[in-house]
């Protein structure tokens, strides 16, 4: 989940729109309400994500991130106040399709763990700043886990040890 691998420009061409560029992060989700309003459809009330053409505004809340890749590692992350926080585990070997398993390349360069970047210090994620008694860490876990604890989808939730889930319940990041 580095950003190399998730900052993958969209360009977006139409002979209605001015050129511009906008830094912000965009998510898969906000690809349908922005094709509906280009194309002047009313956007349902409830649909997730947010119309690019709306404003070029930095996205202020939370965007969560998740890659099931390489195989068989799964990894899940927060972005927040210029911090990303990143808990890498084994997955499912499962989960790989059966005509590619057994077919991948060994990676070396993942390894399970928490990790925590302060992207504007070191925008090339080289320092890993992660310290369980650090309350910005805590709270950027506590939120993680809420999120894909809250997904259609169980087993995406993080599993943590004993100690931080004590240490999350004390601060109310979770019952």
């Amino acid at each position: 989940l580095h950003e190399e691998v998730m900052r993958v420009p969209l360009v977006v061409k139409s002979p209605f729109l001015e050129a511009g560029r906008d830094e912000s992060i965009t998510e898969q989700i906000d690809l349908l309400p922005t094709i509906l309003n280009l194309l002047g459809v009313t956007v349902p009330a409830g649909l997730p994500g947010r119309d690019l053409f709306a404003g070029a505004a930095e996205r202020d809340e939370a965007v969560f991130v998740e890659r099931d890749r390489p195989p068989p590692w799964r990894q899940r992350g927060i972005i927040r106040d210029g911090l990303k926080l990143v808990f890498i585990e084994r997955g499912d070997s499962a989960s790989i399709p059966p005509a590619s398993r057994g077919t991948h390349v060994p990676v070396t360069n993942v390894h399970a763990g928490m990790y925590l970047f302060d992207l504007a210090r070191d925008p090339g994620e080289t320092q890993n700043i992660f310290d369980a008694s650090d309350s910005r860490a805590l709270e950027l876990l506590g939120s993680l886990t809420t999120h894909f604890s809250e997904r259609k989808y169980q087993e995406a939730g993080v599993e943590l040890d004993e100690d931080m889930v004590r240490k999350l319940r004390s601060l109310g990041y979770i019952e």
